[in-house]
């Protein structure tokens, strides 16, 4: 892929937008390391000759001289290739690095789309019948929504009053989305735990009442108070186990002072002090 058909037609294809030179630079980054692996080859097309020139070098040396055999080439080749593929993780965590001090605003982006399974989406298969098929305007909505980007043909107004963007629309109270979310990733809990062969799988089952038994004040006092998922056998033969699910989201702005792990232990520490 040329530069010119990959930077000003593929890729505005495949995000939905055009994207500046500095997008440019991000989406050439590694998935796993937050880009989408669209390698640029006037930026990469140097790097690229002199690890050629480099792994060959042994076997160029061995045609000429007459000497070495076959399995010592490859050895050394091996080791070649292996010092490269080093030496450019390196160059893009640089890269990735040099990225976030030109934007400072993009940090918590790079924190979270570098998170172990953050990125499976994009290198996933696109089985149908696992619900892994994307259409043309769900992919381009997970990229926007994976780097920031304005989503195309979103209303200037939410329907509570308040000015409209991703960050807002994935904290709006309006509307229930925040609920299905929670829902969706409570039903999937529940469908592994059963595929998983554990027992009596439920979800939402009611909790016994606590009647006058002293808790603390966090405590959820509800006589209807209940858990997400109940199963049995999870951590121990018959033992139950009652999961509860919290869904949050960490772009928001009263949360970007925090680091993201720091968020999860808070998150987690208060359904704790509730259950």
């Amino acid at each position: 892929i040329n530069a010119e058909y990959g930077g000003e037609r593929l890729i505005p294809k495949l995000i939905g937008r055009t994207c500046s030179d500095f997008e440019r630079r991000m989406l050439a980054l590694p998935i796993k390391m937050g880009g989408l692996g669209l390698d640029n080859p006037v930026e990469s097309a140097d790097y690229q000759y002199s690890y050629s020139l480099s792994n060959s070098r042994p076997l160029i040396d061995a045609i000429v001289s007459g000497k070495g055999t076959i399995s010592s080439i490859e050895s050394k080749c091996a080791e070649l290739r292996s010092d490269t593929a080093h030496k450019e993780v390196i160059r893009k965590k640089e890269l990735a690095a040099s990225l976030v001090t030109e934007h400072p605003t993009l940090a918590r982006t790079f924190e979270l789309n570098t998170e172990i399974g953050a990125s499976s989406w994009l290198s996933a298969k696109p089985y149908k019948w696992l619900g892994f098929e994307l259409s043309k305007q769900e992919f381009t909505d997970g990229i926007a929504l994976r780097y920031g980007f304005t989503i195309a043909d979103l209303p200037s107004l939410c329907q509570c009053g308040k000015p409209n963007s991703a960050n807002h629309a994935l904290s709006c109270a309006l509307g229930g989305y925040s609920i299905l979310r929670h829902n969706e990733v409570r039903d999937c809990l529940a469908e592994i735990a059963q595929d998983a062969g554990l027992k009596g799988v439920e979800i939402e089952r009611t909790l016994l009442p606590v009647g006058d038994f002293p808790l603390p004040v966090s405590a959820n006092h509800a006589t209807d108070a209940r858990m997400d998922v109940f199963c049995i056998g999870l951590w121990g033969k018959l033992q139950k186990s009652y999961i509860d699910v919290r869904i949050f989201h960490p772009g928001a702005p009263s949360y970007l002072p925090k680091a993201v792990k720091p968020l999860y232990r808070e998150q987690e520490a208060q359904k704790k002090r509730a259950y």
